[in-house]
C-alpha cells in the first residue's frame, strides 16, 4: 500500500511540473534571403587558352555544352582544317563588352584556311549593349573553306555574321568559299549576314526572324564597300532559307559592282520588302513572297536581275523595276 502512494504522489508531482511550465514555442523559420549574386565571371580568357592548345594544323576543339558569358573576343587566327564542336554551348556577351571596338566581338576568325564552326549559339545581349558597327558575333576576314553549321544567333549587338576582306578589300584578303547552313537568326540590331567582301558564298537551309532595327536591316546584306575592287564580291548564293518578319530579306548595293548574284526558292513572309536588288547578273527565281507591306522584287538603280517563276501572294507591290531587268512569268495572287 505504501508503494502504490508513493506511485500516485510520484505521477502527481510530475503532471503538476508539466501543467506549470510554459508552453514550447515553434521555431520561426527564417523568410527567404535575398542574395545579391556577383558579377558572372569572364570565360574569354579561358576559351582562349583552349584555343591556344589546338593544334594549328588539323586540330578539333571541343567545347562542352553549357553557357559562357565573355567580356573579350575569342581569336582563331592562322589554323588550316580547325573544327570547333560546341552542340549545346551558348556565349552570351556580357553588358560591360566592348560596344565600340573590335574587342566586342564574340568569335574572331582570321587568316584561316579550312574553318568548321557547328552547333554554337551566340548571344550578343543587344538590347542591353545597344547598336554599332563593331560587335558583330562571328567576325570572319581573310579566310578560305569556311563552314557555319547549326548555329544560333540572337540579339546580336550588331550582326550575326559579317564576313569581309578588308577596307579597301584586297584580292589575297578576300573570303573565298564560304557555307553558312542549318542556322537560325532572330532580332539582330543590324543585319543577320553582311557579305563585304567574299566570293563563292553559299547561304541555305537558314531561318531568319525578327529583322527592323538599324539600317540596312536585312537578313542578307550584300553590300562591298565602295574603294573594293570591282567583283571583289562575286557568286553568291541564297537559297531554300525561310525569312518572317524581316525589314528586307535580301538586298545587294550597287557599291564596287557585286556579281553573280542568286536569291532562289526562299519563303518570305511579312516585313516590308523581300529582295531589293542594285547589282548586276542577278537571278531572282522560284520564291514565295506572301504580305510584305510594301513591293515584294525589286531591282533599280543600274541593277539587272532575271525575275522568274516567283510567287507573289498579298503584297503591297508585287514587282518593281528600271529597264535593264528581264521580268519572265511569275505568279502574282
Amino acid at each position: 500500500m505504501k508503494l502504490i502512494a508513493l506511485l500516485i504522489a510520484l505521477f502527481s508531482s510530475l503532471a503538476l511540473a508539466q501543467a506549470t511550465q510554459p508552453a514550447t514555442q515553434a521555431t520561426p523559420i527564417p523568410a527567404p534571403i535575398a542574395v545579391q549574386l556577383p558579377p558572372t565571371p569572364d570565360m574569354s580568357r579561358m576559351l582562349q587558352a583552349a584555343v591556344s592548345r589546338v593544334p594549328l594544323n588539323n586540330g578539333t576543339l571541343n567545347i562542352a555544352p553549357g553557357d559562357y558569358w565573355l567580356n573579350h573576343r575569342v581569336v582563331v587566327a592562322n589554323f588550316k582544317n580547325l573544327t570547333i564542336n560546341a552542340a549545346g554551348a551558348t556565349w552570351h556577351a556580357l553588358p560591360t563588352m566592348s560596344i565600340a571596338s573590335h574587342d566586342g566581338v564574340l568569335l574572331d576568325c582570321e587568316n584561316f584556311n579550312g574553318l568548321t564552326i557547328k552547333g554554337l549559339k551566340f548571344d550578343g545581349n543587344g538590347k542591353v549593349r545597344g547598336f554599332a558597327g563593331a560587335p558583330v558575333s562571328i567576325y570572319c576576314y581573310s579566310g578560305r573553306n569556311l563552314i557555319i553549321d547549326g548555329c544560333g544567333f540572337a540579339n546580336d549587338a550588331c550582326d550575326g555574321v559579317f564576313v569581309w576582306g578588308g577596307a579597301p578589300a584586297a584580292l589575297r584578303q578576300l573570303c573565298q568559299r564560304v557555307e553558312i547552313v542549318n542556322c537560325t537568326f532572330d532580332s539582330p540590331n543590324r543585319n543577320a549576314i553582311s557579305i563585304v567582301g567574299a566570293q563563292h558564298v553559299l547561304i541555305h537551309h537558314n531561318r531568319f526572324a525578327n529583322i527592323s532595327a538599324n539600317d540596312p536591316k536585312a537578313g542578307v546584306d550584300i553590300e562591298p564597300n565602295a574603294g573594293d575592287p570591282p567583283g571583289s564580291t562575286m557568286d553568291v548564293v541564297v537559297e531554300n532559307n525561310t525569312f518572317t518578319n524581316c525589314y528586307q530579306a535580301w538586298t545587294a548595293k550597287q557599291t564596287a559592282r557585286p556579281t553573280n548574284l542568286t536569291f532562289a526558292h526562299n519563303s518570305i513572309s511579312g516585313g516590308q520588302f523581300g529582295a531589293n536588288n542594285e547589282a548586276a547578273n542577278v537571278n531572282i527565281i522560284g520564291n514565295t513572297f506572301i504580305g510584305t507591306a510594301k513591293w515584294a522584287i525589286g531591282s533599280d538603280n543600274g541593277g539587272s536581275a532575271v525575275i522568274s517563276g516567283n510567287t507573289l501572294a498579298g503584297c503591297g507591290l508585287a514587282i518593281y523595276v528600271e529597264p535593264g531587268n528581264t521580268v519572265g512569268a511569275n505568279t502574282i495572287k
